[in-house]
């Protein structure tokens, strides 16, 4: 494949960037790729040598995350993959699932609302995979709650 004339690459200590860069020559802005030696690789929009805009973020154990960045991390809506076959549709911030969104789960289940700290928090519907309606209410750190506050899920 041949590189683009306007993309560059720079060699760090711990991996590689190939892609566009700055009136300066060496700070990463504008499409570009950043290859680890750990086999994490970042593609996608850079500005002043940060992940900003639409990107993909392939982790070397298979996670992925496609969606929105701001300053190296994820914030912003997108979708986020992991090996088992789960996956995540939704409002991310500093790094979390945070907001509303769905999670598909590899067994075919899936819950649609609320989301704080990478885990099901306020309103939400768990449907099982034959579409009918498990529960739908609030949740708590991930488990389902009923109007006593007691943890009908563990």
């Amino acid at each position: 494949m041949e590189m683009p004339e306007d993309y560059v690459r720079i060699q760090y200590a711990d991996g590689f960037y190939l892609g566009q860069v700055a009136e300066d020559g060496k700070t990463e802005h504008g499409h570009g790729m950043f290859s680890w030696d750990n086999g994490n690789i970042y593609t996608g929009e850079f500005r002043n040598g940060r992940f900003n805009g639409h990107g993909r973020y392939a982790w070397a154990d298979g996670r992925i995350y496609d969606g929105d960045f701001l300053d190296d991390t994820i914030s912003g809506h997108g979708v986020m993959t992991w090996p088992s076959g789960d996956r995540y549709e939704g409002d991310f911030s500093n790094g979390v699932m945070a907001g509303q969104g769905i999670r598909y789960f590899a067994n075919g289940d899936r819950y649609e609302g609320a989301f704080a700290n990478n885990t099901m928090e306020g309103e939400g519907r768990y449907y099982a995979a034959d579409g009918s309606i498990v529960y739908d209410g609030p949740w708590v750190q991930g488990c389902a709650v009923n109007s006593d506050d007691k943890r009908l899920t563990e």
